[in-house]
């Protein structure tokens, strides 16, 4: 394979995975396709994914997303840009720092936000995010905390959760401050003595994968 991934044995979806019947061109037209509509809607990225794979992009050298999959490489490519939230055109090279490796670590964890700076770090501190937003008319409020590398793999997470657009409300911070309005409201006592054992040792087996959510919603 090109950049050295076989999205088959990765564990990436396989063209008899829902028995569509697709091979080749028709399968990677469909894969490449289906991948692009999810970005869009995770990022809520404000314009057509159509309209998106019929312009020429350098991702693509020079094609468009609907030419690019007559080319094993160029699909690839396309493929690795959006599942890794590379932005929606960069140059093909840039994925050339990826170690052989990478996809099948990404696809075997589905979490792409551990791959920052061409490294997968099980290290790290314990990091909390808030995020109050208004939405469909009403008010969201999520609060989130994890033991990760830095505040990069934090924002890389709520990005391919929420979105673009709430990940650049988040307020993120290292360590865990009880006082904080969303940590006061939100988080159970027991909780708050678990978050404060993980940021007090973040290497001890109590904080090891540690990766808690809650949130809640107002309506008007």
């Amino acid at each position: 394979m090109p950049f050295g991934y076989d999205f088959v044995g990765a564990g990436a979806v396989s063209p008899n995975e829902f028995d569509l019947g697709l091979q080749g061109r028709d399968w990677r037209l469909a894969c490449l396709s289906a991948e692009t509509g999810a970005r869009f809607v995770r990022e809520r990225i404000p314009q057509s994914p159509l309209k998106w794979l019929t312009v020429p992009r350098r991702v693509f050298n020079g094609r468009s997303g609907f030419q690019a999959v007559d080319d094993q490489r160029a699909f690839e490519a396309g493929m690795l840009m959006h599942e890794l939230g590379l932005g929606l055109d960069i140059d093909p090279e840039i994925l050339s720092f990826l170690p052989r490796n990478a996809w099948a670590a990404l696809a075997n964890d589905g979490d792409y936000g551990r791959y920052v700076g061409g490294i997968m770090s099980r290290d790290g501190s314990l990091f909390c995010s808030s995020i109050c937003a208004d939405v469909d008319g009403g008010q969201l409020q999520i609060f989130s905390a994890m033991v990760v590398a830095n505040e990069d793999v934090v924002r890389s997470r709520l990005r391919h959760r929420f979105g673009r657009t709430l990940e650049e409300l988040a307020s993120v911070r290292a360590g865990f401050d009880w006082s904080e309005p969303l940590a006061c409201a939100l988080v159970s006592d027991a909780m708050g003595d678990i978050l404060t054992l993980a940021d007090r040792d973040p290497k001890s087996s109590i904080a090891a994968g540690l990766d808690f959510e809650v949130q809640q919603r107002f309506s008007e």
